[in-house]
């Protein structure tokens, strides 16, 4: 499940602002490519389970690297990211304000920016 949460909240869904999102699992050895199919598709065989996912994360600092993951980790949680309306750039602004004047933590904006999904973030 948590590896859904994580693919949900990188996804076209999250942009989009869905509030549940559909994440479909397989295994490796189902998916297929032929040469008709587009640059960046493959098709599944068999079963696919299909599960909806509440796209949801928080920020922690994991082994020395700051890592926007799924809930239900046993780090300290730095803050919450969620579905908003603030772009990434005025998130990562955010976050790495609570990191330093919070937590004295030192990460750079830049590492902020490519720990958490792309745009339509909140931050609490």
């Amino acid at each position: 499940e948590e590896t859904c949460v994580f693919c949900s909240c990188f996804s076209k869904d999250w942009k989009l602002g869905k509030k549940l999102i559909s994440v479909d699992i397989f295994k490796g050895n189902q998916i297929y490519k032929n040469k008709l199919m587009k640059s960046g598709t493959f098709g599944v065989k068999g079963k696919v389970k299909k599960i909806k996912i509440k796209p949801e994360l928080v920020l922690v600092v994991q082994k020395g690297k700051l890592r926007a993951v799924p809930k239900g980790t046993c780090e300290e949680i730095i803050c919450k990211i969620s579905q908003g309306k603030m772009n990434k750039e005025k998130a990562s602004e955010k976050i790495w304000k609570i990191i330093k004047d919070k937590y004295q933590l030192s990460f750079s904006k830049s590492e902020i920016m490519s720990a958490i999904p792309s745009d339509r973030i909140d931050v609490k």
